[in-house]
């Protein structure tokens, strides 16, 4: 029984991996979108970007999530706007499962790109690294009776 709980933390541990790795991705895919100059020397190639005002940027997301989701969430109701890691950050709230519940979400400068889900890279880097020092601290203490090897259970308890 002891093992299965350590094979759960592998398995586990493969999983925060994999998110890492995609959010890194996703970030890197959104920096080349946002920012296509940096791969051409600081030459724009995208010449048909023009920046809209967070207004129409927030009024092109709430049509979009209303007419994609609206069937699901029913209307969206835009609670604020704001300028926020070089796009619009908009506070939405919405109907999901029967509960009200406000959503945060992003939109690019020019109103093309809805970004449902960011990862801010320091409160994720500050997670896993929190993470990390966690699984150091635990540790296997073999026990002095039959030499097997066992977890100390109130160090699990904590990570459950």
């Amino acid at each position: 029984m002891e093992l299965k709980k350590k094979d759960k933390k592998a398995e586990n541990n493969i999983w925060l991996i994999v998110s890492v790795v995609l959010a890194v991705a996703l970030v890197g895919a959104l920096g080349v979108i946002l920012r296509p100059d940096l791969l051409s020397g600081g030459k724009s190639t995208d010449s048909d970007f023009v920046a809209i005002s967070k207004e129409d940027a927030a009024n092109k997301l709430v049509d979009f999530i209303t007419e994609v989701y609206g069937s699901q969430i029913g209307t969206p109701v835009l609670k604020e706007v704001t300028e926020k890691y070089g796009m619009y950050e908009a506070r939405i709230s919405m109907v999901a499962d029967g509960q009200p519940r406000e959503e945060i979400t992003f939109v690019t400068k020019d109103g093309k790109l809805f970004v449902p889900n960011v990862l801010i890279m320091e409160e994720a880097l500050q997670q896993f690294r929190d993470w990390q020092n966690q699984q150091q601290q635990l540790q296997i203490m073999p026990d002095e009776n039959d030499g097997q090897i066992y977890f100390d259970e109130s160090m699990l308890e904590d990570q459950e």
